[in-house]
């Protein structure tokens, strides 16, 4: 894996590697409880959690164990999420990578996600040769799984009692897309 992803470009966004500027406008909506939420996080509480957490996306992609990008709004320059594939996690199989994600709560309904999406996917396929991508979730978060049922993910399995939370155990939904098979 490249320690650096390249840039990708899609109609609305450009897709770039982690850097520290993008550091004020991950605070933004790191810091929102909407955004927190779903992924079981507490909301930022400082600028430094958005570079610390901006850091370890870097190491990641220097280390090969991810190959993250930000996705910059043409329109305004502006970082609204963090996307991309995980490796050798233990839901993975051979020629298989995870996906992962989180967008600014402001993009919700808007297609960003979508359109960003279809772009790691077909990277992960043709420019990086996986079979299958999966994507991990809560069972009961439902926005996470139209989302990425709205770009061909299906669920491949349910883990029961997968994550130990604050009020109990949660299922974890499993959902794959697989690389289309050429004609």
């Amino acid at each position: 894996m490249l320690a650096t992803p390249p840039v990708l470009e899609t109609s609305r966004l450009l897709l770039k590697a982690p850097e520290q500027v993008f550091a004020e406008d991950l605070f933004a909506y790191g810091s929102d409880p909407v955004f927190a939420r779903p992924l079981n996080i507490s909301p930022m509480q400082d600028i430094a959690e958005a570079r610390a957490f901006l850091q370890m996306l870097c190491d990641d992609n220097a280390k090969g164990a991810r190959s993250y990008w930000v996705a910059v709004r043409k329109e305004d320059q502006k970082a609204v999420g963090t996307l991309g594939l995980i490796f050798g996690t233990d839901v993975l199989a051979e020629g298989e990578c995870e996906y992962g994600y989180g967008f600014a709560p402001c993009t919700w309904g808007t297609g960003l996600f979508q359109e960003a999406s279809k772009a790691i996917i077909e990277y992960a396929f043709n420019g990086l040769d996986f079979v299958c991508i999966k994507a991990r979730t809560r069972g009961d978060n439902h926005r996470a799984i139209v989302s990425v049922e709205k770009i061909g993910f299906k669920l491949a399995q349910t883990i029961k009692s997968y994550y130990d939370l604050p009020g109990g155990r949660k299922d974890c939904a499993i959902l794959e897309l697989k690389r289309p098979v050429a004609p």
